[in-house]
């Protein structure tokens, strides 16, 4: 290991190179936990935008009545647009 060629002296050495490891371990701990909460959001808010361009078009298609094979046909295709469009990453 890298760090046992610094050569503690010592207990109070080793102590100091322990603390300093645990420092590195708790570091690394919370950038992970950082960049997940950051994947996890923009995950989700992708989601819930195309969620609500499937409501919006769900519900335009609702308002009008009585619902025509054309009115259909339009809802069919909004909902395969909004369906085919890339993820942002």
């Amino acid at each position: 290991m890298i760090l046992d060629e610094i050569g503690p002296q010592g207990w109070l050495g080793v102590l100091e190179l322990a603390t300093g490891a645990f420092c590195c371990v708790v570091a690394g701990w919370l950038a992970a936990a950082a960049w997940s909460r950051s994947y996890w959001a923009s995950a989700i808010a992708e989601q819930i935008a195309a969620w609500r361009q499937m409501t919006d078009a769900i519900f335009g298609w609702m308002e009008e009545t009585p619902p025509s094979a054309e009115a259909l046909q339009r809802l069919k295709g909004s909902l395969d647009d909004v369906l085919k469009q890339p993820t942002s990453s």
